[in-house]
């Protein structure tokens, strides 16, 4: 019987991990300071050291890269713009896209995944609509002007982000 349950309780765990790993679907990042295609290449390298990508489209015209991510891999956000950073160049836009149908989302806008937080700061979610795409407006995943935008409205704290949801698909 005891073994019945620690089956159980491994079977049930893997099955809410796999869940909360499957949340985030890609990202959209725009790097800014780029001048040409070797710039390119640096940062799309970078992010290839990064474990949980599958893979990355860049598009060497607009500085930006479609980033998808292995089946059921805990993604972090904060190492993909730290890989960015590394390679020498700053993020201009983050763009994440979000299963909602996988995540509890609390009356004052706010989703945790990982052990991280997400405030939704602008932006509703639609109950019909199973993917919805939020940007990152923190410092950092922006940028520097347009966090101007926001830099009064917003507090900075470890470990929560706060998203604009955006009409992107």
């Amino acid at each position: 019987m005891k073994k019945l349950k620690k089956v159980s309780l491994i079977i049930l765990w893997c099955v809410i991990t796999s869940m909360l790993q499957a949340q985030i679907t890609k990202v959209s990042l725009q790097a800014s300071g780029l001048t040409c295609s070797m710039c390119n290449l640096s940062i799309k390298k970078s992010l290839e050291k990064i474990t949980f990508i599958d893979s990355i489209i860049p598009d060497v015209e607009t500085a930006t890269y479609e980033i998808k991510f292995k089946e059921n891999a805990a993604v972090n956000i904060n190492e993909i713009k730290e890989a960015v950073t590394k390679a020498g160049f700053s993020v201009a836009k983050f763009v994440f896209y979000l299963d909602v149908q996988k995540v509890s989302i609390s009356s004052d806008k706010k989703f945790e995944i990982n052990g991280t937080t997400f405030n939704i700061f602008e932006g509703k979610i639609e109950p019909k609509k199973a993917i919805a795409a939020f940007q990152i407006i923190d410092k950092g995943f922006i940028s520097d002007k347009t966090f101007k935008k926001y830099k009064g409205k917003i507090k900075a704290t470890e470990n929560v982000y706060h998203l604009i949801q955006t009409k992107e698909e």
